[in-house]
């Protein structure tokens, strides 16, 4: 065979059991994912919650997205959609009809991701990109339901890797978010000054014990730093080095896994470092699997697929077939979104390189929009450095103060000694982000967030103990380059009234009163508008 061709086969292919072993850490993802989304389904995923749908589809949803949480606004609907996704997930663990159920998982996926974009972070984005390529690759080929079912069907051998254009495709796509992420990073903040983590673990709102102790440490925090940019722009590329390929796939896996378990012990971020690390698990060498399952062969002869026994020829005889070879058209399809997604993340960069907004293939923004492609991986490219609490006094109908975003009885402004503790997860965190800062739609956001806590606080109280108004501060401090603290500035975001918070036809029967009492008004005066009183007053009963 030739050589030319021989060296980019190699280095394309996934052994088998590494997509055995993604295959069920993604099913594993998937139900994690699942259960978290649904500690706040009613608050993310209903009518009642801060996002209804008349407000996502007239403000964030694209027409091209599709989700199937749209369908009901309802708690019983969306807990019915769940339990699907979760059969689904666990068909995918166990590998059963893996093709049919990768397919669903990601359609599913993409729906309930697009019922409430403002709860998403990198991770939900890298976890659906890595369940569509998975749609190109044997994901069942081992250790799974579907290689039992075959082996009682068909004994002939399975190959120990397989090199396709999906193959390809799924590896690329990891690299291409450490070399997207590397090349968008501050220069000065990880590289000259060296400061880009002692401004990520200052950040109060997602920072855990650990980064604070870290925090200490102030010479490692800059060695650290301009070690993550090596190893996001260098890891990737060791990978694909045509020697010692085994070794150096065994290391770069290695650090990557340490890497992301240290940003899991400093940072409070949700699923992704746990995304990152199970994206890496397609680059585990056939050399790791024979160390595990026959640790008496020389782990350095590399393992040879056996001979499939030759057939006579005669009647009957057919030719063994592998089932899960690429077929031309999947091979096609991948090849085709490569390009896609290659070209699309090159148009990131049009914000630093002027060369970049030039690059657009057809209909670029329609397939990105569709199958929810991300454009930019900027993980802490340049950390924030504006950082802060809430706080949310509010005054019920008997005239008591309370703490709306604490829940206790008094108001502090005080900093609180754990902030991240006050979010109850990494989605309300996002959440809170998009009405603390000046990002688009904001207003709309506020809007409906304030709506939801009106909701939320009179549906779990009655009588006087109503919530009447309430006001949304954001203590905003600023991260200082020296270590000083700062005295932090009161930004109030939103006064808002619950008592216009009523549902449509309590809304309509307020501005009949109001339309009576001003047309009865304008009778005692002579006014001769009144003679229009009962046309309006019958337009306006109709309505209600």
């Amino acid at each position: 065979m030739n050589t030319a061709m021989t060296v980019p086969k190699r280095l394309f292919s996934i052994d088998l059991r590494s997509l055995a072993a993604f295959r069920m850490a993604l099913g594993v993802l998937l139900l994690a994912d699942l259960v978290m989304r649904a500690q706040d389904l009613s608050a993310h995923y209903t009518d009642w919650g801060v996002l209804p749908r008349d407000i996502l589809s007239a403000h964030f949803l694209s027409p091209l997205r599709f989700s199937l949480h749209l369908v009901t606004g309802s708690f019983s609907g969306q807990v019915l959609i769940f339990l699907l996704a979760g059969v689904f997930a666990l068909a995918l663990l166990v590998g059963f009809c893996t093709p049919l159920v990768t397919c669903a998982s990601w359609l599913l996926l993409l729906s309930v991701q697009a019922r409430n974009p403002s709860v998403l972070n990198a991770g939900d984005a890298l976890l659906h990109l890595l369940l569509f390529w998975g749609m190109f690759v044997p994901l069942g080929a081992r250790y799974s339901l579907d290689s039992l079912i075959r082996r009682g069907a068909d004994r002939s051998p399975l190959p120990t890797s397989l090199s396709s254009m999906g193959t390809a495709a799924l590896l690329l796509q990891v690299c291409l978010v450490y070399w997207g992420t590397a090349a968008l990073k501050s220069l000065d903040m990880w590289w000259y000054e060296a400061s880009a983590l002692y401004y990520a673990l200052s950040l109060d709102q997602m920072v855990t014990p650990f980064g604070l102790w870290l925090l200490g440490f102030p010479d490692l925090l800059a060695l650290l730093s301009r070690a993550s940019l090596v190893l996001e722009f260098l890891g990737p590329c060791l990978v694909f080095v045509p020697f010692c390929t085994p070794w150096l796939r065994i290391f770069v896996v290695g650090a990557f896994f340490g890497f992301h378990i240290g940003i899991a012990l400093c940072l409070s971020i949700g699923l992704f470092p746990y995304v990152s690390m199970v994206s890496w698990l397609v680059f585990v060498p056939s050399l790791v699997w024979n160390c595990v399952s026959t640790p008496a062969v020389n782990p350095l002869q590399e393992e040879r697929p056996p001979k499939p026994k030759r057939r006579r020829k005669g009647r009957g005889s057919t030719p063994a077939v592998n089932p899960f070879r690429a077929t031309r058209l999947s091979q096609a399809l991948a090849a085709v979104f490569l390009v896609y997604v290659v070209w699309w993340n090159l148009r990131g960069f049009e914000a630093t390189s002027p060369y970049a907004r030039h690059i657009s293939p057809p209909y670029a923004k329609q397939v990105a929009s569709l199958l929810h492609f991300k454009k930019r991986w900027k993980m802490f490219a340049s950390p924030s450095r504006h950082d802060g609490w809430f706080v949310m006094p509010g005054t019920l109908k008997n005239g008591d103060e309370v703490e709306l975003w604490t829940g206790q009885h008094g108001v502090s402004w005080e900093k609180p000694l754990d902030i991240s503790a006050q979010y109850p997860n990494a989605r309300w965190r996002k959440f809170m982000s998009h009405i603390s800062r000046r990002k688009k739609r904001r207003e709309v956001t506020l809007n409906a967030y304030a709506d939801y806590v009106c909701r939320d606080w009179n549906t779990r109280h009655s009588g006087r103990e109503q919530l009447d108004t309430f006001r949304i501060f954001f203590m905003l401090e600023r991260t200082r380059p020296d270590y000083r603290n700062v005295r932090p500035k009161k930004k109030l975001l939103k006064t808002h009234s619950c008592a216009v918070n009523k549902d449509p036809q309590a809304v309509m029967r307020k501005a009949l009163r109001q339309l009576r009492y001003d047309l009865n008004a304008r009778r005692r005066r002579g006014d001769k508008g009144s003679v229009h009183y009962d046309e309006r007053r019958k337009d306006s009963e109709e309505e209600l």
